[in-house]
């Protein structure tokens, strides 16, 4: 792997867009909470927002896949994503906004995660456990950067400072990616 640019393409795309999504994730139950005065109860119902998108977007993935190209999708994916870390702000104006842009980033996501494996297992065919394996690992450490990132960002600039955040990191990855594809 570390002699193989794609591989380490997307071993580091891997870390850096899920370091973005944990940077929102860890806080959008307190960005809720704090903008929109929500129960416990609310948040929940609201977590299952997020489960739809997720379903909804391996389901875009199976969809359009084959007929879009798994590369495209990916690299619209990332694109996309960054576009709407930077929409959250506009889109905390009201609670039902803010979940429609959480259903819209995190199908999104989903889809752009779903194509990324499927890239991923094809890129050192002789190492396919070997490479798939270094990208969990490095997804995993993305996430857990993310969610010490998030907590810092979130008390010191809001919502405005967790998309800015997460957009630069997703564009870091975006980069990543390419050199990987």
């Amino acid at each position: 792997i570390a002699r193989s640019r794609p591989a380490l393409g997307m071993v580091t795309f891997g870390f850096l867009f899920n370091a973005a999504m944990d940077n929102l994730f860890v806080i959008y139950g307190a960005w809720f909470e704090d903008a929109f005065q929500l129960s416990v109860l609310a948040l929940g119902v609201s977590t299952s927002v997020i489960g739809a998108a997720e379903l909804a977007g391996e389901f875009i993935t199976a969809g359009l896949g084959d007929r879009l190209g798994l590369k495209r999708m990916a690299i619209g994916g990332v694109a996309l994503c960054v576009l709407t870390y930077g929409l959250l702000p506009v889109v905390a104006r009201t609670v039902t906004l803010a979940l429609a842009g959480l259903f819209v980033h995190f199908c999104i996501f989903e889809m752009t995660i779903v194509t990324i494996v499927s890239i991923t297992t094809e890129l050192l065919p002789a190492s396919r456990a070997t490479m798939i394996a270094a990208y969990y690992a490095a997804t995993g450490a993305g996430r857990v950067a993310g969610a010490l990132l998030a907590g810092p960002v979130w008390q010191t600039a809001g919502i405005a400072g967790t998309g800015m955040t997460s957009a630069v990191i997703t564009v870091l990855a975006l980069t990543a990616l390419a050199c990987g594809l």
